[in-house]
């Protein structure tokens, strides 16, 4: 089990890295759910994704601020959480949308929310890495990126798709919090898939 399992993260990864759309195949053509994030002071109220369900999460905070929204474990496992398809809701540019996104997955703490570590693609040859942020962002961003010769395999370039795989247990809630920004504001909108 544990050997198909990874091998199916690292599929995915290799898929990400190849700049593909990577939600599984039987949520490509679903509806998506849309949600909105709340604010990063009212993150014990953000709205909760479940397994299996295609999000669209609309963030609209300003620039500087962060959005939110949690999952909670219904039972201990290793989970994959895949994230794609950042865009602004205010493009900086009229012909270009260049913003890009730091996703990370908390935990609760009694000092507030804090990084948490999870296995993501890239780092040193391509194999997974620890890493405590997902680095995405958008499209025209990501063109750019690659046109200047810069890395796109690295665990902190930043790329159209990523994903996370950590460990979780029942009843452990993880605050998914993003930090945007395209040089305007801080409102964006973006997909995930929470799968184990």
């Amino acid at each position: 089990m544990r050997k198909v399992r990874m091998a199916a993260v690292l599929a995915l990864a290799a898929c990400l890295a190849g700049g593909s759309i990577c939600f599984p195949q039987e949520v490509q053509a679903a509806k998506v759910k849309k949600i909105t994030a709340v604010s990063e002071k009212n993150y014990l109220k953000a709205p909760k994704a479940e397994m299996r369900v295609l999000y669209e999460i609309k963030q609209d905070v300003k620039k500087g601020k962060s959005g939110i929204v949690s999952f909670t474990a219904p039972k201990k496992g290793t989970y994959i959480i895949v994230t794609a398809k950042l865009s602004s809701l205010k493009p900086a540019s009229k012909n270009k949308d260049l913003g890009y996104g730091l996703l990370y997955l908390n935990r609760d703490s009694t000092a507030g929310l804090i990084a948490r570590k999870f296995v993501t693609e890239g780092g040193k040859k391509s194999k997974t890495s620890k890493n405590t942020k997902l680095v995405l962002c958008t499209p025209d961003y990501y063109k750019k990126w690659k046109k200047a010769g810069k890395s796109i395999t690295g665990k902190s370039s930043p790329l159209k798709q990523r994903t996370a795989t950590l460990k979780l247990e029942k009843d452990e809630t993880v605050y998914l919090q993003m930090k945007y920004t395209n040089g305007r504001s801080g409102g964006c909108k973006y997909r995930i898939f929470i799968k184990q």
